[in-house]
């Protein structure tokens, strides 16, 4: 069987199972023995003499991912350290230091090289990023690959509080932050090569190419008790259904209530709700928590804050529009080996 036959997913099991056999039988003094979390959530956890470490890793892929000119080089540097953040932000930690691993062709200016870590370290310096280390490697197309280490919060117990996939308890309120499907609006900008007015190009371009993501909104999270979310990264239902797996519960939202910006609804009038439900990265945190605590949480943070579903017994996730009929939707999301942009 091939990769494009099997999918990105369920390779990951596949992988996942293996290493965990390993992790099972590793002593208690060994690495494998303080290991947390490994394969399966937005980032690995382990304990560190009297710290929980956090850490992730992304690659994008010149072709797959972007394309240059399309995307400057100072905006990829700022989305490929930006991704790996998300990671840290779904977790409710915080970055301290990244990794940065180019792959490039030997035509590459190094004034474009620069660019990009200009790009990196604006998005880095605001948040105390530093830049540990990295490597150059020649490759026949431009590859990045960068690897975020942060910490999780303790509790006074000396115990990590984390967000995690696998948290979600039936009737809890399912909420996101931000404006869902806007990154997949700018993709379609530079992929087609539309034409809109400079503020909605200007608002597509950088929810695509410079998504914020949403460090201090995980904190906030964690704080007020909550223990489990995601981050969007392959597209709200399909992001859901891995929070749903994880946790052994299913989902139901409402179309009407995902948050949808202006200006991806009058740019996109008949392909936003599509965009919204599977378009992905748009690096907002998807999380479940009783009502009351959404509410509060929504009255302590910058960005908005929408109740879209709830947690549900069984499994799967049900979208149902305005008359509360369930709406038949496709898988969704992105899977490297199996999607096309």
């Amino acid at each position: 069987m091939k990769v494009r036959e099997l999918g990105e997913f369920p390779l990951i099991e596949l992988v996942a199972d293996l290493v965990g056999r390993g992790e099972k039988d590793a002593p208690a003094s060994s690495a494998g023995g303080r290991l947390l979390i490994g394969i399966g959530d937005d980032a690995s956890l382990w304990h560190c003499r009297n710290t929980f470490e956090l850490a992730t890793t992304d690659t994008l892929v010149a072709g797959v991912h972007f394309t240059v000119p399309e995307a400057t080089w100072h905006e990829l540097g700022w989305k490929a350290l930006a991704i790996n953040l998300s990671d840290i932000a779904a977790m409710g930690g915080l970055p301290r230091y990244c990794l940065v691993t180019l792959g490039l062709t030997a035509e590459t200016a190094v004034e474009e090289v620069l660019q990009f870590y200009r790009g990196l370290l604006e998005l880095a310096e605001p948040w105390g990023v530093v830049v540990a280390g990295g490597d150059f490697v020649a490759s026949p197309v431009l590859t990045i690959t960068v690897a975020v280490v942060g910490e999780a919060p303790t509790a006074l117990d000396g115990s990590p509080q984390v967000l995690r996939r696998s948290a979600a308890q039936v009737g809890e309120a399912i909420a996101v932050t931000g404006h869902l499907g806007s990154s997949a609006g700018g993709c379609r900008l530079l992929s087609q090569k539309l034409s809109f007015d400079r503020e909605t190009a200007t608002w597509l371009r950088r929810a695509h190419l410079q998504p914020e993501p949403r460090l201090a909104e995980g904190r906030a999270l964690v704080e007020a008790g909550i223990r489990a979310a995601i981050d969007v990264s392959d597209g709200l239902v399909d992001d859901l259904a891995k929070l749903c797996r994880a946790s052994g519960v299913g989902a139901r939202i409402n179309l009407e209530a995902i948050p949808v910006h202006p200006k991806l609804q009058a740019a996109f009038p008949q392909d936003w709700r599509e965009m919204a439900l599977s378009g992905g990265e748009d690096y907002e945190l998807l999380f479940a928590a009783p009502r009351e605590t959404v509410a509060d949480v929504a009255r302590r943070v910058r960005v908005p804050i929408t109740v879209i579903g709830q947690v549900m017994p069984g499994q799967g996730v049900t979208v149902v529009d305005e008359r509360d009929e369930a709406l038949s939707i496709g898988k969704g999301g992105w899977d490297h080996f199996r999607a096309q942009r």
